[in-house]
C-alpha cells in the first residue's frame, strides 16, 4: 500500500579497519545560533551551501560523512567520490575545506521536496548538535533549551563507535568513515534491544525478525509504504509500538518499521562497532523530544515537551491512500482501508479528491498531502471529492472520521 513515503534511511555501513579519534575541523562564525528547519515526516532538512551553490540536506546522524549530490551542487566542484569542497556553509558557520562525499546516493521519495545533502558526522561530531522537532530548528554548538521542555530531562552518556573504510557502489575509490555510531540501549516493550541514533530515518526501525514478533499478536499492520534508502527505493511495512524507551523516556504508541534491506545494514554496522544492532533509534520516537546530541560530551539529551508537543501521527488520518500523481492533476484514491469510515462511506479505489479542509490538493507533494489527511483520532476532515462512484460523494463535500490505521489490540 502506499499511503505516505518516508523520508530515507541515509545509513552507510563502514567495513575494514577501526578509525580512531573524532574529526577536528576549522570553521568560521559563532556556533549555537537556531537554523530554521523543515520538519518532514519527522526528520529535519535545512539549506547548505557549496561554494556558493545553494540545496537542501537531510540533518542525519546516521551518515558517518556530508553526501552531496552532484546533481544538485552542479556548479560547486565536488570531488568524484571523497574529497574536500572549497567551503561548506550550514547557517551562520562556513566550513573551509570540509570533506565530503560528492555521490547519486540522496533520493527524496516526494518529488516536491528537494533532497541534495545527507548532513552527518563529518559536521555534526564537531558540536553540541541540538534538533527541536516542535519548533523545526537545528542548532550547531552550546544552546539554551527552548521554553516549556521538561528540565533536567534524560541524558544517556554514549561513546562514538565504529569506523574504518568502505567502498561505495558508483563513488571512486574508498571513503574513510569516522567514529560515528552513537549507540543506546533501549526498552522496547520491556525488553531490552541495542540500538543506533539515527536522525536521518523517519521511524524507529527494526529488524525483520523483530518486526514479526511484534506483530503476531494481531496488532495493525500496514506494508508497501515507500522507502528510499542509499542508492535505492524500497519497500516498508509499519506497526504501532506499546512502548519504546532510552533511558527511562519512554513513549506509548509510536510507529516503527521494517524494511528488506535493513537486516544486511543492521548486520553490518554490528560488525563495524562489535556488537549486534537491533534497529535505529528513528524520528518517530525523538519527535517527541527537544535531542541535544553533544558529541564532545558524549552524552545524549532527551527532555520532553510539556506543551505544543506530538498529538499524533501521519497513520491517525482518514482510511485512504492516493495514487501517485504527477500534480498536475487532482490526486485519485489509490486504495481504501476496510473498516475505517472513508470504507464505510463508500469511498473507492478511483474517486477523485479535490480538496480537504477547503486546501486544493492539486500541485501538492505527497507529504503535503498526507499532513491534510492526517489528524488527531475521531476528528474529522472536510473531504471535497470530484469524479466518484457512489452518488453521495460525486461532486461532493463530506465530513470523514480520522481512524487510527494501526491499532494496537
Amino acid at each position: 500500500m502506499r499511503l505516505l513515503a518516508p523520508l530515507p534511511l541515509l545509513f552507510l555501513a563502514a567495513c575494514g579497519s577501526s578509525g580512531s579519534g573524532g574529526p577536528s575541523i576549522p570553521f568560521t562564525g559563532t556556533p549555537g545560533e537556531p537554523i530554521a528547519a523543515t520538519n518532514v515526516l519527522d526528520t529535519l532538512m535545512i539549506p547548505v551551501t557549496v561554494d556558493g551553490v545553494r540545496g537542501t540536506a537531510i540533518v542525519d546522524t546516521g551518515s558517518p560523512v556530508v553526501l552531496l549530490d552532484p546533481s544538485t551542487f552542479v556548479d560547486a566542484g565536488l570531488p568524484d567520490g571523497g574529497g574536500a569542497v572549497p567551503t561548506l556553509t550550514v547557517g551562520a558557520l562556513t566550513f573551509p575545506g570540509a570533506y565530503v562525499v560528492g555521490a547519486n546516493l540522496i533520493a527524496s521519495p516526494d518529488p516536491s521536496i528537494p533532497l541534495g545533502a545527507s548532513l552527518g558526522c563529518g559536521i555534526l561530531c564537531n558540536f553540541a548538535v541540538s534538533l527541536d522537532y516542535r519548533d523545526a530548528t537545528l542548532t550547531l554548538g552550546a544552546s539554551s533549551p527552548p521554553p516549556n521542555v521538561a528540565s533536567p530531562g534524560t541524558s544517556v552518556p554514549f561513546t562514538l563507535s565504529g569506523g574504518g573504510s568502505v567502498t561505495i557502489s558508483g563513488v571512486s575509490g574508498s571513503v574513510l568513515f569516522p567514529p560515528s555510531r552513537i549507540v543506546v540501549e533501549v526498552t522496547l516493550e520491556g525488553t531490552p534491544h541495542t540500538f543506533v541514533v539515527d536522525t536521518g530515518s523517519s521511524f524507529v526501525t527494526v529488524r525483520g525478525s523483530l518486526f514479526r514478533a511484534l506483530v503476531a499478536d494481531g496488532r495493525g499492520e500496514i506494508s508497501g509504504i515507500g522507502t528510499a534508502t542509499v542508492g535505492q527505493q524500497s519497500s516498508s511495512a509499519v506497526t504501532r509500538l506499546r512502548s519504546f524507551g532510552v533511558g527511562g523516556a519512554s513513549v506509548a504508541g509510536l510507529v516503527a518499521a521494517e524494511d528488506p534491506s535493513i537486516d544486511a545494514t543492521l548486520d553490518s554496522v554490528a560488525a563495524e562497532v562489535g556488537q549486534t544492532i537491533d534497529g535505529l533509534v528513528g524520528g518517530s520516537y525523538l519527535r517527541s523530544f527537544f535531542v541535544t546530541i553533544d558529541y564532545p560530551g558524549s552524552a545524549l539529551h532527551l527532555q520532553g515537551y510539556t506543551t505544543g508537543g506530538p498529538t499524533f501521527d501521519t497513520f491517525d488520518r482518514i482510511g485512504v491512500a492516493l495514487a501517485p500523481s504527477s500534480g498536475a492533476t487532482p490526486p485519485t484514491v489509490g486504495e481504501v482501508l476496510a473498516g475505517t469510515d472513508a470504507a464505510k462511506l463508500g469511498v473507492v479505489t478511483g474517486d477523485v479528491i479535490l480538496a480537504v479542509d477547503g486546501h486544493a490538493l492539486t500541485g501538492l507533494g505527497e507529504t503535503a498531502i498526507d499532513t491534510l489527511l492526517s489528524g488527531p483520532v475521531g476528528s474529522t476532515k472536510s473531504v471535497q471529492f470530484g469524479a466518484a462512484s457512489a452518488s453521495s460523494l460525486s461532486m461532493a463535500t463530506v465530513t470523514i472520521a480520522v481512524d487510527d490505521l494501526l491499532p494496537l489490540p
